[in-house]
């Protein structure tokens, strides 16, 4: 039976594989929910605007106006800060995209080797079985001429 000297090591590396892609799919799932964060911001930030207007239109007190333009500013702050969580997010999903992709490289070229190796194994084992299919068939055939001789 055929045993890859490095099993262990493709093994090891596989299980890495497997964290790396729940830490990546974690990392997604979050910055999925940072962004909906940030369009949520951007959403209320218009709404108020224009919320503003219209009230602006109708006539609005000057306590009213301050305190909507008050609401878009720190608005417009949670968005900034937003923007920078979405940004970090992004980076740390692309850091363990790269990570991912150097180990799928790495299980890779141990998976080749693996079928090489295999591939020679059943060559070899090949080659042994018709070496001993050859024994058979010669010293049969030895026998039947030393049996007619006699």
């Amino acid at each position: 039976m055929y045993k890859f000297p490095l099993e262990s090591l493709l093994n090891h590396i596989k299980f890495k594989e497997e964290n790396i892609q729940k830490e990546l799919g974690a990392l997604k799932k979050q910055l999925a929910a940072d962004m909906e964060n940030l369009l949520e911001f951007k959403n209320k930030k218009k709404s108020t605007k224009k919320e503003l207007v219209d009230k602006q239109k109708k006539g609005i007190t000057i306590s009213m106006n301050l305190l909507y333009h008050n609401f878009v500013e720190r608005l417009s702050g949670k968005i900034i800060e937003q923007n920078k969580v979405v940004e970090s997010a992004e980076k740390k999903v692309e850091e363990k995209r790269e990570l991912l992709m150097n180990v799928l490289k790495k299980r890779k070229g141990l998976d080749i080797l693996k079928e090489k190796g295999l591939q020679g194994y059943m060559r070899d084992l090949l080659q042994k079985e018709q070496k001993f299919i050859d024994e058979v068939a010669i010293n049969s055939f030895y026998r039947k001429k030393l049996t007619k001789n006699q």
